[in-house]
């Protein structure tokens, strides 16, 4: 349906179109009768012309809506979409192959197999996993993006562990709307770790494009991350351990770079990181960077989670030392950010990669005191840490 302009021509006002048009004539001298029905006629033309300007404004204000309405007799009106379901994605090709070059396929893979696959080239369709066994794919620079569903969907309540090989590169994007709302999406524990030392850690790039998705998913159960350089963007959640029997979320390390619409991090059982260096950012002000039904535990590496509304701290039982706060303004992206001990004077600081409004941040250096955040010399925030 071609969408309504952003603007209208101009309309003359009525007065300006031909004044002199219904003017009588000198040479006519009309009766009574005449000039009435004159009358009539000029008062219908001036409310069709009335009528006319007003549909026309008000389409101006809400032209989605007449839009709308005007094909309801064609299409029907659905007021909410349903999700594709799984049984009407197609498995495409069963591929059990140790090694699997995806540019091969131009279909969805589906791998029913347990063991190890290693996977390389390039797919623009869906990897479903649905094995009677554990399943562990090795990621070897590969490139996969499905309109319709998750990269990479884990069918099966068996486990998935995700191998990032060295000095590779690997994107995933997903898109549409399936039950399967992750770019990588599990039924089973999902983990995801990195050959070789952190220098030489493979490189994982996820788009969670479907609507209202997520960027990796479990579903009633456990997530973890391991290791590997990770960076997320996501329509919802970053990292989300979701479903009425979700399993915890649990971060050992890794280098991880999030930036939700929705939740950066979250779980409807617990969170617990002990490890990485974690930078979470959440641009919804009706969600949190880090978020959880059972409680956030911060017992090692560097944590910095930036919100623009609801704040969660984690639980006074962590090892590590945190400092959480509601800041008194936003903050603006790109401003270097100051944390200070104002009873050792000790300051650290960062650069906010995302405007914010409330503050986590742990790491190793931070020690019991009082502490004032600042941006641009003017303190904005203040945190106790017992």
């Amino acid at each position: 349906m071609e969408k309504m302009p952003d603007s209208l021509p101009e309309m003359k006002k009525q007065d300006e179109l031909e004044p002199n048009k219904f003017e009588e004539k000198k040479s006519i001298s009309p009766s009574d009768k005449t000039r009435s029905v004159w009358i009539v006629i000029l008062a219908c033309m001036l409310l069709v012309s009335f009528a006319c300007i007003g549909w026309l404004l008000f389409s101006r204000r809400d032209d989605l809506k007449i839009n709308r309405d005007s094909m309801d007799s064609v299409i029907p009106r659905t007021e909410e979409k349903s999700k594709t379901s799984a049984e009407n994605l197609s498995d495409g090709v069963i591929v059990n192959d140790s090694e699997i070059d995806l540019t091969n396929y131009d279909s969805n893979i589906t791998i029913t197999a347990s063991g190890e696959h290693t996977l390389s080239g390039i797919l623009n369709y869906s990897i479903f996993v649905d094995s009677d066994g554990p399943v562990t794919l090795k990621l070897n620079g590969i490139t996969v993006s499905s309109s319709e569903s998750s990269a990479i969907a884990n069918r099966s309540t068996n486990s998935l562990d995700i191998i990032l090989m060295e000095n590779t590169t690997n994107t995933l994007t997903d898109g549409g709307e399936s039950e399967f709302d992750g770019a990588i999406f599990s039924n089973g524990p999902l983990s995801i770790s990195s050959l070789g030392e952190e220098k030489s850690f493979g490189t994982l790039i996820v788009s969670g494009r479907q609507d209202g998705g997520e960027g990796i998913a479990t579903n009633n159960a456990p997530l973890s991350i391991n290791s590997g350089k990770i960076m997320i963007t996501s329509n919802d959640d970053g990292l989300n351990a979701g479903g009425d029997n979700a399993g915890k979320l649990t971060i050992n390390g890794g280098i991880l770079w999030i930036r939700a619409e929705g939740d950066g991090i979250d779980s409807n059982n617990s969170i617990e990181i002990n490890g990485g260096n974690i930078l979470a950012m959440s641009n919804s002000s009706d969600n949190s960077a880090i978020d959880s039904d059972k409680g956030v535990t911060v017992n090692g590496g560097n944590l910095v989670a930036l919100g623009s509304g609801m704040l969660e701290a984690p639980a006074e039982g962590s090892s590590q030392k945190f400092l959480s706060a509601e800041l008194s303004r936003t903050v603006a992206l790109g401003s270097t950010v100051y944390v200070k001990n104002t009873d050792t004077n000790k300051i650290v600081n960062f650069k906010a990669e995302s405007a914010f409004k409330t503050l986590v941040f742990s790491v190793p250096s931070l020690e019991t005191g009082n502490y004032e955040i600042s941006v641009d010399g003017q303190v904005v925030g203040n945190a106790v840490i017992k």
